[in-house]
C-alpha cells in the first residue's frame, strides 16, 4: 500500500513537473501566427482577455490565463486597455510583456490647412475610429489644421477638446511674439486675417507678402476686397463655391463683403495654420496694397493701382490662352 501511495505520488510529481515544463515551453516558444491587431476594451477582465487571446492566436484559455497570471507574478505588470498590434513569431510572453507595455497603435488623421468647420466636422463625424456622438458645431478658427494621432475609443468630444486647448496654448504663444505695431487689436482678430491669407494663397512662402498687403490697407481704413470672404458668404460658409464670383456676388450685402465693408469681417473664414497666424502677426514690411494671379500659382504684388491693373491685364492674357 506504501509502495503504491509512493509510486502515485511519484507519479503527480512527474505529471506536475512536465506540466511545468511544457507551460514554460508553450509561455516561450514563437506562436505560428500572421501579424494581428488585437483590441482590448477599457474594463475587459482577465476571463474576456484570454478569450480574445485564444480566438485570436488559438490555444486553451487557461494556457493564456496561465500566462496572464504567471506575467503579474514575474513582473508586476498588469495588461492594459488598447488596441495592439502582434507581429509574426511572437512567444505568449512576448505579447504579454506587449499588451503591458501601453504602447497602443496610433491612428491618425489629417486635417487641411484652410478647412472650413463645415468640411472639418464631415471628416471628424465620418471616421470610424473616433466614437461617441457626431459633433454638432464647431466655431470657426478655432482649431490648428495638421495631421494628429488617436487612438481607438478617443471620443469625438475628447479628440476636438485636445484640439481646441492645443489651439489655445498656440495662438496664446504666437500672440505674445506679435510684432508691436502689428493693427490687431485681439487674438481673434489674428486668426481672421490668418484665415484670409490662408484662403488666398497655396504658397506658404507668401503668407508675409498677403499678410503685408492687407496689414497696409488695415492701417489706412482701405477696404481689404479680399474674394475668399466674399466667397465664403456666397458658398454658406462651405468654402467651395463652386465657379468663379459674379459681380452679383460681389454687391451682395453681407458682413463678410470686404468690398463692401471695411475692416476684418465678423469671424475667420476657415480654420489657419500656425503659419498663416503667424504671418498675420508679422506681416513683412512692403510698400503693396494689391495683388493678383500671376499664372504660376503664386501672385503678382503691386504698390499702386495703375501697378495692379498692369498685373491684372497680364493675368488676363495668361487666362485667355490657357482658355
Amino acid at each position: 500500500m506504501k509502495r503504491l501511495l509512493g509510486i502515485s505520488i511519484v507519479l503527480l510529481l512527474l505529471i506536475g513537473v512536465g506540466g511545468v515544463g511544457y507551460a514554460y515551453y508553450w509561455f516561450n516558444s514563437p506562436l505560428k501566427n500572421d501579424t494581428q491587431r488585437v483590441w482590448l476594451a477599457p474594463g475587459t477582465g482577465q476571463k474576456g482577455i484570454a478569450a480574445t487571446l485564444s480566438s485570436t492566436f488559438g490555444g486553451t484559455r487557461w494556457h493564456w490565463l496561465a500566462a496572464l497570471e504567471a506575467s503579474k507574478r514575474l513582473y508586476k505588470s498588469r495588461v492594459q486597455a488598447g488596441e495592439y498590434d502582434i507581429a509574426i513569431g511572437q512567444s505568449p510572453r512576448d505579447i504579454i510583456n506587449q499588451l503591458s507595455s501601453g504602447k497602443v497603435v496610433q491612428h491618425r488623421i489629417t486635417l487641411v490647412e484652410g478647412w472650413t468647420s463645415q468640411q472639418i466636422v464631415a471628416a471628424l463625424n465620418s471616421n470610424d475610429i473616433l466614437s461617441g456622438a457626431a459633433i454638432e458645431t464647431l466655431a470657426e478658427g478655432s482649431i490648428l489644421p495638421e495631421t494628429y494621432f488617436f487612438t481607438r475609443g478617443t471620443t469625438r468630444a475628447e479628440f476636438l477638446a485636445r484640439l481646441e486647448q492645443k489651439h489655445a496654448r498656440t495662438l496664446n504663444e504666437l500672440w505674445q511674439n506679435r510684432a508691436a505695431d502689428v493693427p490687431l487689436q485681439t487674438p481673434i482678430e489674428a486668426v481672421i486675417l490668418a484665415s484670409i491669407i490662408e484662403r488666398e494663397t497655396p504658397k506658404k512662402s507668401e503668407y508675409g507678402l498677403v499678410s503685408s498687403v492687407y496689414t497696409n490697407r488695415l492701417r489706412i481704413n482701405m477696404p481689404l476686397q479680399a474674394d475668399p470672404t466674399v466667397v465664403y458668404a456666397a458658398s454658406n460658409g462651405s468654402g467651395d463655391l463652386g465657379r468663379p464670383l459674379s459681380r452679383a456676388d460681389l454687391r451682395a450685402p453681407s458682413p463678410f463683403n470686404t468690398y463692401l465693408n471695411n475692416g476684418l469681417p465678423p469671424s475667420p473664414i476657415c480654420h489657419p495654420s500656425a503659419g498663416a497666424i503667424r504671418a498675420a502677426l508679422n506681416p513683412e514690411r512692403s510698400e503693396y496694397y494689391y495683388f493678383v494671379a500671376d499664372g504660376t500659382g503664386g501672385h503678382a504684388f503691386g504698390k499702386t493701382l495703375d501697378e495692379h491693373n498692369r498685373n491684372v491685364a497680364k493675368w488676363r492674357r495668361i487666362e485667355a490662352a490657357e482658355n
